[in-house]
Order: C-alpha cells, then structure tokens, then sequence
C-alpha cells in the first residue's frame, strides 16, 4: 500500500511538473555552490510541501518549471513563504524529488 501511495504521489508531481513546465522564463539558474534559485509560489504546511518557480536544478537534471515539492524535514515549510526569492538543494528520493535546503535568497 505505502508504495502504491508513494507511485500515485510521484505520477501526481510528474503531472503537475509537465502541466506547468516553464522553458527559461525564469531568470533562475543554478549556482556555483549546487544550489537552484527561484521563487517560492505555495507553501502547504498540511501537504508539507513547497511550490517553486524555479531555474535548472543540475542536481536532478531538471529544466526550469514550476512545481511543487516535498520537503525533507518539515520545518522548512516555516522558513519561507510565497513571493520570497530562494536558493535552495533538492535530491532525488525515490520516485520523488525532495528539498533538502531552502533559504532566502540575498
């Protein structure tokens, strides 16, 4: 059950990825230190997750879009909120691709 629930959670991010794929309208790209840039659209602390509008993440090989992503420790979705500019890590997790580091952008 736990990795059906898992696959129809990836399949839903896919989806939403591909729904609002965003080629290079954000200035956003990847930083020297492998960390993205981009601008936080959604923050759902119930889901637990963060919606970004972001540049290439070369960590996961991910064009720029918009979409949303879980976060790997919970706290993060308190860090941040709609409309701030971010820099942040994110990791493939099993079907998933997670935040793990979110800060403010200076």
């Amino acid at each position: 059950m736990r990795r059906l629930v898992a696959c129809l959670f990836a399949f839903t991010l896919a989806g939403v990825a591909l729904a609002q794929h965003d080629h290079g309208s954000h200035a956003a790209s990847a930083t020297a230190s492998g960390m993205a840039q981009g601008e936080v659209r959604k923050v759902d602390k119930a889901a637990k997750t963060i919606t970004l509008k972001h540049g290439p993440i070369a960590s996961v090989d991910m064009p720029a879009m918009t979409m949303a992503f879980p976060v790997a420790d919970p706290r993060l979705v308190d860090q941040v909120q709609p409309g701030d500019k971010v820099r942040f890590s994110a990791e493939k997790r099993g079907d998933a691709i997670v935040v793990t580091r979110i800060e403010k952008a200076k």
